[in-house]
This record gives structure tokens, sequence and C-alpha cells, in this order.
């Protein structure tokens, strides 16, 4: 074969040209690291158990450190974890290159509220620490009442406050003494003398039990004077249930306790206790009166008694010291009380009136429970060991007078007082509390400024529109489904009050709450 310089130069070049776009191609070719992203979410379900999903791009391997002492080289990981608050890292990695995600995992272990049980302990406030307690009607408006079967709120018939008279005409019947023991012994003292009703007796009045007791329809009744009987303590739909067993054995009024309305004395009397704290008992009961005897066989109406413990006169003796005061057990109401509460999200539930008397200046109406949806959703919370913090979860209702606006406010601006005092107090805090007994009134005090329960405005003997140190309510109801608190306070309206004074309160707040959610 012949080859002309031309043609062996043509070959040279191709030669050339090819190792060329030879070594262009192995060059494209070498491996370029992909980048390692790490990341991952999670959902906490049982309290303590994290299920992890990794997001991770790029990786081949992983390494997850949960912040409690163990690590993890899974992809997806499900962990368990003790309560408390951990820094959970996941580094992801693929050959030399790696990359780190680090986010906090809260784990909060609710506590166990072990269920209370209603006879126990209504029985352990019934009979008192002694074995034996002595009962009194109260000396209020409602200490006995009544009204229709099918109204809770008693308003036929209650003590007028305004009557300087009101106790000292039925002076024999807030003069009984109701003792329950341990044993299921039930006594009832009449102390000389017994209220005679209304058509029930010929004459109204108070009777001396030592002339014969007879109704109008000339039935002897003098076992609703002095008596001894039984009683036993049930449970029925949630409320602890009293039952007398024995001829005339009521409590508090004879007219109470019974499912008739004969004027004749029963052989059973039974009692819903409503609300039972150490120095009050609410019971609840059907029964009928002197204008009842259209339905003989058949009560008409409901019958509230509040029994607060009978007051003991003990003469002086010189030179010996007092008789101690007896230490009351408060510790059935901190169990009670010891839970999360909000503000009860319908109408009433928030009400106000005079400082004497039941009147109602104001209460929650439909209008106002739409409006006002910040008020319902802070969360005020009491724990055993006395502390108690409040949580208004972002926001707070803002009261007319009291602010230049009448709105649901956001918490993280500064909260402002229409005189221009901030009053950021009133927002989330931490505080403290005791329970104590004042007057047979079971009374919470918190301490921390700004420490109100339910409504800024509540638990203060002021009304000068700024945060105090100290706020004091008394329960009026506890249980596991409600508690009721009644205290002083003040109002948007209270500088317009004729003798406003901003170091006195001029009203009663009750505030109505139930657990939160």
């Amino acid at each position: 074969m012949n080859f002309t310089k031309t043609t062996l130069l043509k070959l040279f070049i191709l030669t050339m040209l090819g190792i060329s776009l030879s070594c262009e191609n192995k060059e494209t070719s070498l491996d370029i690291p992909m980048p390692v992203l790490a990341k991952y979410s999670f959902i906490i379900s049982d309290d303590t158990i994290v299920t992890f999903t990794n997001k991770s791009v790029g990786a081949t391997s992983y390494l997850w450190d949960f912040g409690d002492g163990t690590t993890s080289n899974e992809q997806n990981v499900e962990h368990v974890f003790p309560e408390g608050e951990f820094v959970v890292n996941l580094m992801a990695a693929s050959g030399a290159t790696e990359n780190s995600f680090t986010r906090e995992v809260n784990i909060f272990v609710p506590e166990i509220i072990e269920p209370v049980d209603v006879v126990a302990e209504a029985k352990k406030i019934l009979v008192g620490t002694d074995g034996t307690k002595k009962w009194s009607i109260a000396k209020e408006s409602k200490g006995y009442s009544f009204g229709p079967l099918d109204d809770e709120t008693i308003d036929w018939f209650v003590i007028d406050m305004y009557d300087e008279n009101a106790f000292t005409t039925r002076v024999c019947l807030f003069n009984q003494e109701f003792s329950f023991t341990t044993d299921g012994v039930y006594n009832r003292v009449s102390n000389g003398a017994l209220w005679k009703e209304w058509q029930i007796f010929e004459t109204e009045g108070c009777h001396d039990t030592e002339n014969e007791l007879v109704t109008n329809a000339g039935a002897n009744v003098e076992v609703w004077e002095d008596g001894e009987f039984t009683y036993e303590i049930t449970e029925e739909g949630g409320y602890a249930v009293i039952t007398i067993i024995g001829l005339g054995g009521y409590v508090g009024h004879y007219t109470s306790g019974v499912d008739a309305s004969d004027f004749l004395p029963q052989k059973e009397h039974k009692y819903i206790i409503k609300s039972a704290i150490p120095g009050r008992i609410e019971l609840s009961s059907l029964g009928y009166n002197g204008d009842s005897k259209a339905i003989p066989n058949k009560a008409d109406r409901l019958v509230r008694l509040i029994l607060v413990p009978s007051e003991v006169t003990v003469e002086p003796v010189d030179e010996e010291p007092e008789e101690p005061v007896e230490e009351v057990d408060l510790s059935s109401i901190k169990t009670l009380l010891s839970r999360s509460w909000s503000v009860e999200e319908n109408t009433g539930a928030v009400s106000y009136g005079p400082l004497v008397g039941d009147d109602v200046w104001w209460s929650l109406s439909e209008n106002d429970v739409l409006a006002r949806t910040c008020l319902f959703d802070s969360e005020f919370t009491f724990s055993e060991d006395g502390s108690y913090s409040r949580d208004v979860n972002g926001t707070i209702w803002k009261e007319w007078s009291i602010f230049t606006d009448v709105e649901c406010a956001d918490t993280s601006d500064p909260l402002i007082n229409i005189d221009g005092e901030n009053v950021d107090a009133w927002g989330d805090g931490d505080f403290t509390y005791e329970l104590s007994v004042v007057d047979n009134d079971t009374i919470i005090t918190v301490n921390g400024m700004g420490g109100y329960i339910g409504h800024y405005t509540s638990g203060v003997d002021y009304a000068d529109y700024v945060a105090h140190d100290v706020h004091e309510y008394k329960i009026t109801s506890i249980s596991d489904s409600e508690l009721k608190l009644s205290s002083k306070g003040f109002g948007g309206d209270s500088k317009t009050i004729p003798g406003y004074d901003p170091n006195k309160a001029d009203r009663i707040i009750k505030i109505s709450f139930v657990p939160a959610n």
C-alpha cells in the first residue's frame, strides 16, 4: 500500500483528534459527590412515645441522638422518652459528606387524677375530725329556701336580707342542731323551740316544745321536735345522698326530704349533697309547704338547705387558756381543686351584684358569650404543692371603661389600662395559693402580682383598675365537674358610682368554672 505525504498527515491529525476527544470524555465522566440534607418530622403519641419520620435527602446512613443518652442508626425510628425537654439531633451522611438537623421535643406526662369517692368525702366532712359534728341552718338568704321542681334557682321563698328582723322572726329555725356520727347515728335537737309553718299549724311562729305540737288537721307531730335516728350515705348520679331512717327524721325543716305533701311525719327523708366543703354543706331535696295540699302524696317543690357548723357558746373561765381552734382538714378540697379550670362558656357563668343581698346587676348573656370568646380560653391551674398558674393562651378580654377598646386583645402587645398604666400582670403568670377556713367559709388566697382567678376585676377589695398582689375567693361549690367562686371586686362602671373609693370594692363577683379541655 502506497501512502503519500498528504495521506500520512491526514491520518496523524485524525489520530491526535481521537486521543483528544477520548481524554475529554474521561474527564466528564468523573463522580461528583451529591449534597446531603438532613431533616425529619415527628408525632407524639401516648404521651411519651415519639415517631420520627426521616425526610433527609441524598443520605445513605443515619445517626439519631435523642438527647436522653440513647442513639439509633435506623432510618425511621420510634422512641420512648421520659418526661422532660429533649434536643433531638439527626446526622445524615453519604460517604464523607454529612449534614445535621436538630429540633426540640417536649414530653409532658399529665397527672392522673384519681376519681373522688363522693360518699367517703361527704361523710368525712359531715362527721368532722372528732367522729361527730353539729350543724345548723346558715343565717343567710338561701339558708332555707324553696322553688319549683324544674328550676334549681329556688326563688319562691328566700330569707329577705334587707329585713332586719329576717333572722329574729325565725330564730328557732336557726337554733336547731343536727348531729352526725361516724357510726351512722343522726340526732336532732330543737333547743326548746320549733318554727310552726304557715297553714300547717293554726298560728305561725316559734313554738315552745314543752307544749303539745298539733297541726291544723289535728295530728300530733311531736316527732318533729327532738329525736335520734340512723342515716346512710349512698351515691346517686355522681352525688352523695343522705337517707335518714326513722319517723320524723328530717334535716333542717320538717317539710323537706320527702316526696309527699300531707303535713305528716314520714319514715324516711332523702337529701342530695349538692356541695360539701369544711364549714359548709348544701342540701337539695323534694318537699312541700303550707300551700301544698292539692296533691298530698306528691312533693311540689325543691327545698334547699345550707348547713354550717353550729355555734357553741363557751362561758369564759378566768385565768384559763382559750380552747385551741380545731384544725380543719382541707386535703379533700385541695385534691378537687388541683387541676386546670376554665370559665364556663355559658350564660350566667360570670355575674355581679351588690355587696349585700342576692340582686344581680349583670350576668353573661348569649351575646356576651359570643363576644368574649377569649374569656373562656384562659386556663387556671392549681397543684397540690400550692402552686397556681394562669395561661390566657395569647388573648385577654379588655373590659369596658377599664381599657380604651372593648375587645379580645393579643397579649403580645403591652396591656395598658384607661389611665395609661401597664397591667401586663393580668396576662400569663405563676403564683402560689393557700386554703383556709374563715367564718366557716373555705377561702382561696392567691399570692403574687396580678394573681386573679377567672377575671382581673375579681378577688380584691379595690376598684382602682390596676393589678394587686393578693386575691381572695370564697369557694361556694366544688366537685369533679364544677368550681364556683365568689369574691369582692370592681367593674368598668366603678368610677361612675357616687362615692367611688378606689381602695374599696363595690360589688360581689361570682364565677363558675369547669375543667379545662
